[in-house]
């Protein structure tokens, strides 16, 4: 009588944890059409009974930490009574170390504007030329109302 994962129910899930992890992620087992075993008929009646008396034995691969969703991460073999019956691939069901949610980082502060201590010294370091200048706007200044104020007399 042929005998298939499918045939008995038979579905395996276990977790397994990647060097180095304190996380565990689960994986499953993933049999093949080729998935088949032919029993004696009693073997096999007495195996659909009891699936659970069937030994199951995994083999992990060594890396494990880069194991995404859907990788193959090892092999199930099972057997009933020292027959082989069938093996499969070990399938990650998650990522084996999941990605870290992306964190915002705050803008960096603008820095406060740092007084100008020469600000306010600004008369103390000013030329000769400054001044020259400065009391020639004022007398120019002054020449031009007394100029505008003559000239308004005048057309009265």
């Amino acid at each position: 009588t042929p005998v298939t994962p499918t045939s008995l129910g038979f579905t395996y899930t276990t977790k397994a944890t990647a060097k180095g992890e304190t996380d565990s992620f689960p994986v499953s087992a993933a049999f093949d059409e080729s998935a088949v075993h032919r029993l004696p008929k009693d073997m096999a009646a007495e195996l659909e009974k009891d699936p659970s008396k069937m030994e199951v034995e995994t083999k992990l691969n060594d890396d494990l930490t880069s194991a995404k969703a859907g990788d193959i991460v090892g092999t199930v073999s099972c057997s009933y009574e020292g027959r082989a019956l069938f093996s499969g691939n070990l399938v990650a069901d998650t990522d084996a170390v999941s990605t870290p949610a992306p964190t915002a980082t705050p803008a960096p502060a603008t820095p406060e504007p740092v007084p100008d201590e020469s600000i306010g010294d600004l008369f103390s370091h000013a030329s000769i030329g400054v001044y020259i200048f400065g009391g020639l706007s004022v007398l120019l200044t002054i020449s031009l109302i007394a100029m505008i104020v003559m000239y308004l007399r005048r057309r009265r």
